[in-house]
């Protein structure tokens, strides 16, 4: 089995391990659908119902911003 970088950053926390994989990988899905739209920055907020501050955040890769609700929120609106 091939443990994340998450698993290096909290060895004695599996709870906090897979919240960080499971937000990860919500916004690489989110990411993932920008790029696929073709989609910038302000196409983005205006799509995803975020600021553009917030669609930068994603599109830059800044999961520390997030929280996994507002991440459901933003793969949901």
């Amino acid at each position: 089995m091939v443990n994340s970088i998450w698993h290096d950053l909290y060895p004695d926390n599996p709870a906090k391990v897979a919240q960080m994989e499971a937000r990860s990988y919500l916004m690489m899905a989110i990411t993932e659908r920008i790029r696929a739209e073709g989609w910038n920055q302000r196409q983005t907020a205006d799509n995803l119902g975020i600021t553009e501050p917030q669609a930068s955040a994603l599109i830059n890769g800044r999961l520390s911003q997030f929280s996994m609700d507002a991440l459901r929120r933003i793969d949901h609106g």
